[in-house]
């Protein structure tokens, strides 16, 4: 399998994995901790697995400062996870989606805030335009009985959305490590 296949598979995958979270977490039953415990610890076995095979263990690949931005990033997981299903809980899962979608928005704001990226003028204006949709396509459908444990839940994909932001900027500053090994970490935090 050459690579280009390789990396679309993986893909598919992950976005399958993905596309099913918000269900688990609805249906399931369990508290955001539950959960986020499960998934930290699931990951962590099957990542602590790849990297062995892959041989990303060695100590050459940590360094003091890329283990506690891992960390850091892994924090920010944790709380973007929790704030995640919380969210689920509260609102409705395509709102909390929905609304979760700042993160790319809060990420470029962030990277060039810290990282001192440089935003062009045109990639303003499609975040507005991306803003202003995603505020359409959000007030649309909402109701006018709108309560409290729903605009909590609204708050909660928000602050998802922000710590997702964080993990995505840490993982930007581990140029260099496998991210696999990254993810290895985070999820070891995360446990």
């Amino acid at each position: 399998m050459d690579l280009q296949t390789q990396g679309k598979m993986e893909m598919i995958v992950a976005l399958d994995l993905a596309g099913t979270i918000g269900i688990f977490a609805y249906f399931s039953g369990l508290s955001e901790f539950a959960i986020v415990l499960w998934r930290c610890m699931m990951g962590c076995a099957v990542l602590l697995l790849v990297c062995w095979r892959r041989g990303y263990l060695s100590s050459r690949q940590f360094s003091r400062r890329s283990v506690v931005l891992a960390l850091l990033g892994g924090a920010a997981l944790l709380a973007n996870w929790l704030f995640l299903f919380a969210a689920y809980r509260r609102a409705s899962i395509s709102i909390s989606g929905l609304v979760y979608n700042l993160q790319p928005f809060i990420l470029a704001s962030l990277s060039a805030w810290i990282l001192h990226e440089r935003i062009r003028r045109d990639h303003i204006v499609w975040a507005c335009v991306g803003l202003a949709g995603l505020a359409i396509v959000a007030f649309a459908g909402l109701d006018e009985d709108v309560d409290n444990e729903f605009l909590i839940g609204l708050g909660c994909a928000v602050c998802a959305a922000f710590f997702y932001a964080l993990a995505a900027l840490s993982a930007k500053l581990l140029r260099g490590m496998p991210p696999h090994l990254v993810a290895l970490i985070q999820f070891a935090a995360g446990s």
